[in-house]
């Protein structure tokens, strides 16, 4: 859990390449689901956004229910749009970061809690 948070606290400093790193770690202890999240955007935005993109539908295979699939399955729509589509060209979304700062202190606020 420990490299799940500190995936998401170096995504938001945007951090790019530690968040990538600290996510797969965490897949790789067995925690998917948030890491794989972190993971999508820190690849797209070190310019991988193939790699993004499918770490992002791995996520909603392994959780279709989800309550933020309708918005991962929104910014993979918006990835795969041509970049003259109005669309930043490192494929950065606002609204993955918004969405990805809710899961972040939805995950602070569990823990302080236990």
């Amino acid at each position: 859990m420990a490299h799940d948070l500190l995936a998401g606290a170096y995504l938001k400093q945007k951090k790019y390449e530690q968040a990538r790193q600290q996510a797969e770690l965490a897949i790789e202890k067995g925690g998917a689901g948030s890491a794989r999240l972190v993971l999508g955007q820190a690849l797209v935005d070190v310019g991988q956004k193939k790699e993004g993109i499918e770490a992002l539908k791995v996520y909603l295979k392994d959780s279709p229910k989800s309550p933020f699939a309708q918005q991962v399955g929104n910014l993979i729509a918006e990835l795969e749009l041509p970049d003259a589509m109005g669309r930043p060209a490192n494929g950065s979304s606002v609204a993955a970061v918004r969405w990805w700062e809710w899961i972040l202190f939805s995950r602070l606020l569990r823990c302080r809690s236990r």
